[in-house]
């Protein structure tokens, strides 16, 4: 796939102010005519309330003698920064903080407000429907806005699925998609088949472990909800070796707390107790944070799948 790169107006702000240094010209020269010193200072700062034009960034760059041509070449930003902001976004995800995802991801996109790949297209609209589903419990929105990720893939998207012809990103947006329709949709006998069937499906492809292991994940903690415990027993089990043998750690804990609650239910109280105590233990490792631990806790004495499905997608 070819690179693509765009006008970074932050960058471009910032070559501007480092040449005017260079030439020693104050700011209310820079802006003489132009624009107001002082909003032109709350811009540079980011504190302005809007961004500032590409016109007027053009025209102070010609006082300082920069062309066109240098502008651009010092003011481009290419897919790879891009997608270099994105994984901090996901990381955000991955720890399931959720309000510092959305604020991060307003900041992105304040940053980046211009058409991009698809790519990094679908990356954005997938964790803008996380975002809603958890930060404000928009569930048809957040189903919308996954719909509109995966139809940049497929003309039309229905549900089910009649083929999977699916890329990584597109696994985490129906992962998401899924998740979403069974459980806070009441679909979910239909969502657990399409599971099983995109479980069968990534059995045969080579992606980043981390998505193989939250879907395999999200279809445990769905059938754990739906009180299939045989089943759910089985994809925890055959999820957490796949977490171990691929050096995937970060769900581990999740996998283990969710084997808790599974041993509980079927009254294996020896198994249940090792599997807390594994999950404790990692969520200490792994810096879950301690809010999470302590509800942990307190769901743990009530047995409360609730409080673990409220907080996943």
């Amino acid at each position: 796939m070819e690179a693509l790169n765009y006008f970074d107006k932050t960058k471009a702000l910032r070559f501007i102010m480092e040449e005017a240094k260079r030439q020693c010209i104050p700011t209310t020269r820079l802006c003489d005519g132009i624009i107001d010193p002082s909003n032109f200072t709350k811009m540079v700062k980011g504190k302005a309330n809007r961004e500032i034009k590409f016109e007027v960034l053009v025209q102070i760059a010609h006082r300082l003698k920069i062309t066109d041509a240098t502008l651009m070449s010092n003011s481009l930003i290419g897919d790879m920064s891009l997608l270099n902001e994105i994984s901090a976004l996901r990381l955000q995800y991955e720890k399931r903080n959720f309000k510092e995802l959305e604020r991060q991801l307003l900041e992105y996109t304040r940053k980046y407000n211009y058409e991009k790949s698809k790519l990094l297209t679908q990356n954005e609209l997938w964790l803008s429907g996380v975002v809603e589903a958890m930060n404000y419990h928009n569930y048809n929105e957040a189903l919308a806005i996954f719909t509109k990720a995966l139809e940049l893939s497929n003309e039309q998207f229905t549900f089910p699925l009649e083929n999977f012809y699916l890329n990584e990103i597109e696994v985490e947006i129906y992962n998401s998609y899924l998740f979403v329709t069974g459980y806070y949709e009441n679909e979910c006998e239909l969502a657990l088949i399409e599971y099983e069937r995109l479980r069968e499906y990534l059995d045969h492809r080579v992606l980043k472990p981390y998505v193989k292991a939250r879907v395999y994940y999200n279809y445990g903690l769905l059938l754990t909800g739906a009180r299939n415990y045989e089943k759910a027993n089985e994809i925890v089990n055959n999820g957490i070796r796949y977490c171990i043998t691929n050096n995937e750690f970060t769900l581990l804990p999740y996998y283990y707390y969710l084997s808790f609650i599974i041993y509980r239910n079927i009254d294996d109280l020896v198994k249940a107790k090792e599997a807390y105590q594994k999950a404790l233990l990692l969520m200490e490792i792994y810096e879950v944070p301690t809010s999470t631990i302590m509800k942990v806790r307190e769901a743990s004495e009530q047995l409360d799948i609730g409080f673990w499905m409220m907080n996943n997608v």
